[in-house]
């Protein structure tokens, strides 16, 4: 194989077109890393909707109805998805439990 003297002076040309060639790969992977990154960060928004879909279940859909009270609530996460929980449990003897789970982050 004849020895090929690459002078940066005389050969500009063929450098440019290597330095474009060595750039493609290297763009090409940072196109991968990136689809795989926004597939991760759209995989991420899904769990967090189906989290708050499952949070937005378990909680009571209507307050009861509490003769002399007006009981209302309302659950508004600070993030995606919270950890308060609230649920209203009627008791044998006709009383009402008022059951709240607060938490902090």
């Amino acid at each position: 194989m004849p020895k090929t003297n690459l002078n940066r002076e005389t050969c500009e040309p063929e450098n440019e077109i290597l330095d474009n060639n060595r750039d493609q790969p290297i763009s090409a992977v940072n196109a991968q890393r990136i689809q795989h990154e926004r597939r991760q960060i759209q995989h991420l928004h899904e769990e967090q909707d189906e989290a708050r879909r499952i949070q937005q279940n378990l909680l009571p859909r209507t307050a009861p109805s509490l003769p002399g009270f007006q009981l209302e609530a309302e659950c508004v996460p600070a993030g995606a998805v919270g950890g308060d929980w609230y649920d209203y449990i009627p008791l044998a003897d006709g009383r009402l439990a008022l059951v709240l789970a607060v938490l902090f982050h």
